[in-house]
C-alpha cells in the first residue's frame, strides 16, 4: 500500500513539474523505455514536449503504468489549456498536487462527482470513463460529433452512460477497439492508452471544425414598419430579394458602413443597417486547435452568443392558413384531477384500456357523449369519464400571445446525427420545428429559430443565444433518438436542475403528457439529464427526443406525414399547458 501511494505521489508532481524529465538526443526528447520505431511514438514526443504528460527522473516514459482519474483530468484540462476555477470535491483538497487541473475540468463539466460530493481522484481512470471525458470535452469545444451504431464484440458490457460517447469516439478514432474487436470499456488506462486518446481528441476537434472565415457573426432584429427590402448587392440602386417584417430576427454575417450581408433564402442579401437593431455579438472560433502549438494563457472555452436564421420568406400578418390553424388549436381543455385515470377506446366503462394519465395532465377534449369525454390520445380519439376532469377556462390564444419561445433542431449541416437509410435525424427534427413554429406564431408568440435549413451550429452557440435574448420565456431542443439495440422506442423528454430548475421541469413534464396524447409512441419518461444545450441555457428548456430512429416501429412512424403534424402538435399543447400552469399555479 505505501509503495503504491509513493507511486501516485511520484506520478502527480511529474504531472505538474515543468521540468524537462528526460534526456535529449539533439532537439527531441527521448525515452529510454520507448524504442525507435514504437506504435505511439509521435503521440507521446508530441504531447510530453507540450507538458500535457511527462516523464520520469529516470528518463523512462512507463507506457503500462495505469493512470487515475485525477491525472487523466489533468492531462485533457491541459490539452483545452481551460481556464482556472475552484472545485469542492471533498476528496481533491486544496493542497492536492492535482487540484488545479482537476477544478478547471469540473467546472467545464468534463468531470463531475458521485453525488456525495467526491470524485475518487486516485481510481484508476476506466476506457468508458475516458470515452466519457473526451465527449464532453470535445462538446466544449463546440463540436457534436455524428456517431454510429456500435459493432463492438461486448457493446452489451458498455454502460448505458457511456454509450453514445462510446459511439461518437470510435467513429472518429478518439477511441479504438482491443484485441478481438472488443472495446474493453472497464479496462483501466495507461499512460500510452491515454496519451493517444488525449492526442486524437485534439485531433477530431481540429478536423471537424467549421471554418466560418469571419471572425464575428450577430444576432439583429429588423426594425422597420411594416418590413425591410433585402437587397443582391449594398447598394439602393441593386434588385431587391424580398422583405422581411419588422421584429424578425437575422443572421448577420459582415458589415460595411451602411450595410449588413445576412444569410437570406439559403443564400446572401443586404439590408440597410438604421433598420437593424443588434440583438447579440456573436464570437466565433478564431482558429482550429493547434496540436503541435497550444495556446501558453488560459482562455474561456466559449465566448459570445449563436447566430440565428431569418424566415425564408415575408409572411402575411393574417391569412386563411392562420384562421385554419387557428381552428386546429381551439379546444376545449381539461385537467385530470385523479392520480391515475383510465383512457378507453369507447365511451363506456367496460370499454378496452388503451392507457392512462396521471394526475395534472391537460387535455384536449373534442366532444363530450353523456359521462365522457372524446379526448386526443397518442394521435388517436380516446375517451375518460369527466367526473375526474377539471375544465380550464383560460383560452391558448391569451396564454401564448407576446411569448418569446426558441425552437432548437437538433443538430445540421455537418452533424446529421442519427442516420439511418436516407432519413437523418436533422431533417426529421428541422420539419417537426418548422410545423411547430406556424403553430405558435398563429397564436400569437414570437418564435425564434436556431436554425431554419441545413447550418451547423454548435452546442455553446445556441445556448449563448438563449441567454443573449432577456425577453426570452422557453427554450426547446428537438432530437430524435438512437440506439444500440433495435428494442428502444418511444418518446423521452429531458430537464437540466443548473438554470430555472421548477420551470424547466415542469414545462418537460407538459410536453411528454402532451407529446403521449397526440403521438403514437411509447412512454419513456421525464428524465434530468447534463446535456450542455439545456444546462447552459439560463430560461427554462427541455430536451425531447420524439422517438427511435434504430427501431422500426418507430422509424416507420417517422417517414409518414402524420408523424411531423402529430409531433409538432404534441409539442404545441405542451407549450400551452406550460405556459397555463405558470399563469394559473
Amino acid at each position: 500500500m505505501i509503495r503504491r501511494l509513493v507511486a501516485v505521489f511520484l506520478f502527480a508532481v511529474l504531472l505538474s513539474s515543468n521540468m524537462n524529465t528526460s534526456f535529449a538526443e539533439g532537439n527531441r526528447i527521448v525515452f529510454s523505455d520507448l524504442n525507435e520505431g514504437y506504435w505511439a511514438e509521435k503521440q507521446v514526443y508530441e504531447l510530453t514536449s507540450k507538458k500535457v504528460i511527462n516523464g520520469f527522473p529516470d528518463n523512462t516514459f512507463r507506457p503500462d503504468l495505469e493512470v487515475t482519474r485525477a491525472q487523466f483530468a489533468a492531462m485533457v484540462s491541459r490539452a483545452l489549456n481551460l481556464a482556472d476555477a475552484d472545485s469542492n470535491f471533498k476528496d481533491v483538497p486544496k493542497s492536492s498536487s492535482l487540484y488545479k487541473e482537476v477544478s478547471r475540468a469540473a467546472a467545464a463539466g468534463i468531470i463531475v462527482g458521485d453525488g456525495s460530493g467526491s470524485f475518487h481522484p486516485d481510481r484508476h481512470v476506466s476506457r468508458a470513463e475516458m470515452a466519457i471525458m473526451l465527449d464532453r470535452a470535445i462538446q466544449l469545444k463546440g463540436e457534436f460529433l455524428v456517431f454510429q451504431p456500435l459493432s463492438f464484440a461486448d457493446k452489451n458490457d458498455i454502460g448505458k452512460s457511456a454509450q453514445e460517447s462510446v459511439k461518437r469516439l470510435t467513429n472518429y478514432q478518439v477511441m479504438d477497439a482491443q484485441k478481438e474487436n472488443k472495446f474493453l470499456p472497464n479496462e483501466k488506462g495507461t499512460r500510452v492508452e491515454t496519451t493517444v486518446a488525449v492526442y486524437q481528441m485534439l485531433k477530431a476537434i481540429k478536423e471537424q471544425h467549421e471554418v466560418v472565415g469571419i471572425s464575428h457573426i450577430y444576432a439583429g432584429k429588423i426594425d422597420a414598419n411594416p418590413s425591410l427590402r433585402v437587397r443582391q448587392e449594398a447598394s439602393t440602386e441593386s434588385a431587391v430579394l424580398g422583405r422581411l417584417n419588422n421584429g424578425t430576427i437575422i443572421r448577420i454575417l459582415t458589415e460595411d458602413d451602411n450595410w449588413y450581408k445576412i444569410k437570406f433564402n439559403n443564400d446572401y442579401g443586404f439590408v440597410a443597417k438604421d433598420f437593424v437593431k443588434i440583438l447579440a455579438t456573436v464570437e466565433q472560433p478564431k482558429d482550429d486547435v493547434d496540436i503541435s502549438n497550444p495556446p501558453e494563457e488560459d482562455a474561456p472555452p466559449v465566448e459570445g452568443g449563436q447566430p440565428v436564421e431569418p424566415p425564408v420568406e415575408e409572411q402575411p400578418s393574417e391569412d386563411q392558413n392562420n384562421e385554419e390553424k387557428l381552428k386546429q388549436v381551439e379546444y376545449l381543455k381539461g385537467e385530470v384531477t385523479a392520480s391515475f385515470l383510465n383512457v378507453r377506446k369507447n365511451a363506456n366503462a367496460t370499454a378496452e384500456k388503451v392507457g392512462q394519465l396521471t394526475v395534472s395532465t391537460v387535455v384536449n377534449i373534442l366532444k363530450t357523449e353523456g359521462d365522457w369525454h372524446e379526448i386526443l390520445y397518442q394521435g388517436n380519439k380516446g375517451y375518460i369519464h369527466k367526473s375526474f376532469v377539471k375544465l380550464l377556462d383560460t383560452p391558448s390564444i391569451n396564454v401564448l400571445k407576446n411569448k418569446v419561445i426558441m425552437i432548437d433542431p437538433g443538430h445540421g449541416g455537418k452533424d446529421p446525427g442519427a442516420v439511418v437509410g436516407e432519413l437523418k435525424e436533422s431533417d426529421v427534427v428541422l420539419k417537426v420545428s418548422l410545423l411547430m413554429k406556424d403553430l405558435l406564431e398563429a397564436e400569437g408568440a414570437t418564435v425564434i429559430m436556431t436554425r431554419s435549413d441545413d447550418t451547423f451550429l454548435t452546442l455553446a452557440q445556441r445556448a449563448e443565444l438563449a441567454n443573449s435574448i432577456e425577453a426570452l420565456d422557453l427554450f426547446l431542443s428537438v432530437h430524435a433518438n438512437a440506439a444500440t439495440t433495435d428494442t428502444a422506442n418511444g418518446v423521452e423528454s429531458y430537464w437540466n436542475k443548473t438554470n430555472s430548475s421548477d420551470f424547466s421541469q415542469l414545462l418537460t413534464r407538459k410536453l411528454q403528457d402532451q407529446l403521449l396524447s397526440h403521438m403514437k409512441l411509447a412512454n419513456r419518461g421525464v428524465k434530468h439529464a447534463n446535456f450542455q444545450v439545456i444546462r447552459d441555457t439560463k430560461a427554462p428548456s427541455t430536451l425531447v427526443e420524439l422517438g427511435f430512429m434504430t427501431n422500426n416501429k418507430d422509424i416507420n412512424y417517422m417517414k409518414t406525414d402524420d408523424y411531423y403534424q402529430d409531433a409538432a402538435n404534441g409539442l404545441f399543447h405542451g407549450i400551452v399547458d406550460y405556459f397555463s400552469s405558470v399563469i394559473t399555479e
